[in-house]
């Protein structure tokens, strides 16, 4: 088993700790709240530093 497999399963055996409600402002320049995303299995979240 590799490391990622190892992570989700840790994950879904596992109860994490919620991350706390954000709003941001997308490329498009909507604003997008983490609170959309709830219920769905996974958030991917990326911080691009070089952006614009």
């Amino acid at each position: 088993m590799n490391m990622v497999s190892m992570m989700i399963v840790f994950m879904q055996e596992n109860k994490l700790p919620t991350a706390p409600d954000f709003s941001l402002e997308n490329s498009n320049g909507q604003t997008v709240t983490l609170s959309q995303f709830e219920g769905q299995k996974n958030v991917l979240l990326v911080f691009n530093r070089g952006f614009l």
